[in-house]
C-alpha cells in the first residue's frame, strides 16, 4: 500500500486544528497507513485494509491529486 503514501484523504472529521483534510502516511507494524493532519501533521487515526483498498480504487480512476472522502 506504498502507493498511497501523499494521497489526500477527509473523513468528514476535522482534527483538533480545524483541518478537515488528511495525509496518507507509511503504516508501522499491524497497520497499513496511517492519517496524519494535513496541516499540523498529528496523528488523526490509523488506515484500515478496507478504506485503504477504497481509497486504491479510487486515486485508480481519479489519481492521487484528487481528495478521497471516506464516510465514516
Amino acid at each position: 500500500m506504498s502507493g498511497l503514501v501523499g494521497v489526500k484523504v477527509s473523513l468528514g472529521q476535522q482534527c483538533r486544528c480545524g483541518e478537515n483534510t488528511l495525509l496518507v502516511g507509511p503504516g508501522r507494524g499491524p497497520h497499513i497507513a496511517i492519517l496524519r493532519c494535513a496541516r499540523c501533521s498529528k496523528f488523526v487515526c490509523w488506515l484500515s485494509k478496507s478504506d485503504a483498498a477504497a481509497v486504491s480504487e479510487v486515486i485508480a480512476v481519479c489519481g492521487k491529486d484528487e481528495v478521497v472522502t471516506l464516510c465514516k
